[in-house]
């Protein structure tokens, strides 16, 4: 049994928002750089856009609903590539409830954290559409070590839906303190009720400060 500290971080995220990879990349170094302390991550589903299909639409659609579109895709670039990401634009941005299922098979078997990297890499990098079944279930057999037809069959299934949905529903009733977007992310050392939180595509030098001020 470990004696090292434990500290708890629950990471509310959409698997299309492009600061949540910027921030997992902060955290994931954060965590490598600390090993005198243990990490339980968790990850909450969100939706950017509830409304928007399963088929979606290209990325550069947005430009009608964004104005400064061309100027935030540069700094996301800039800042995507301090960390170690080559974000393309060729993406399709689509509903993302089959891939946040994806996420929550993913911890029943314990590769939650698999899942979230190898969708963000397909997404943001590859430009894999994640709101294909098929796609996914390529993702997930990879990243779950599961067959491409058993992720299938459970993608095609309403399996997990209710969970995720119900999950978002609480998110959006009962806000956690100082939440106003995604990446969010609530800290709490094990034992310790107070929370800190940190939100946006922190760097690793931020979560290294909170961690260790804990």
């Amino acid at each position: 049994m470990s004696n090292k500290t434990t500290i708890l971080v629950t990471v509310i995220s959409d698997n299309i928002c492009p600061w949540c990879y910027i921030g997992k990349r902060g955290l994931d170094k954060a965590i490598q750089s600390l090993p005198e302390f243990d990490f339980k991550v968790t990850w909450k589903p969100f939706f950017l856009d509830p409304t928007r299909s399963k088929e979606g639409v290209p990325l550069s659609s947005l430009r009608k609903k964004f104005p400064n579109f061309d100027e935030m895709s540069k700094i996301i670039r800039d800042r995507g590539a301090q960390v170690g990401i080559k974000f393309t634009d060729e993406r399709m941005v689509s509903n993302t409830m089959d891939s946040h299922r994806l996420v929550a098979l993913g911890q029943r078997h314990g590769k939650q954290d698999s899942v979230i990297n190898s969708l963000f890499k397909e997404f943001f990098e590859n430009g894999t559409h994640i709101g294909d079944n098929s796609n996914l279930a390529r993702i997930g057999a990879e990243a779950i070590g599961q067959d491409e037809a058993t992720i299938l069959k459970f993608l095609e299934s309403n399996e997990l839906r209710d969970e995720v949905q119900q999950e978002v529903d609480s998110l959006m009733f009962n806000r956690p303190r100082g939440f106003s977007g995604v990446p969010h992310f609530i800290v709490t050392k094990q034992g310790d009720t107070k929370q800190r939180t940190l939100s946006g595509g922190q760097d690793c030098e931020a979560f290294v400060s909170l961690f260790k001020s804990l």
